[in-house]
């Protein structure tokens, strides 16, 4: 079961449910790419952090773009 938490068009993602949609990286890693600003900040709901599902969606939005990119640029070359 998963801890999405309906906020009215907007869900809330739990950790495990950010690790499970980004790729399974550790909480560490997770919380290291949020200090070096390379991942959204989780928001406080009652003590316990949740991510937007449209921050996170932008960011995996963002990772294929420049992913995209670099195959362009390497094929260019």
């Amino acid at each position: 079961m998963s801890d999405v938490v309906p906020l009215r068009s907007e869900h809330a993602l739990r950790l495990r449910d950010v690790q499970a949609r980004v790729g399974q990286p550790s909480k560490s890693t997770v919380y290291q790419w949020v200090q070096d600003g390379k991942f959204p900040p989780p928001l406080k709901l009652n003590g316990i952090s949740v991510w937007l599902l449209s921050d996170v969606d932008a960011w995996l939005r963002q990772q294929v773009r420049s992913a995209r990119h670099e195959l362009q640029t390497v094929d260019a070359a």
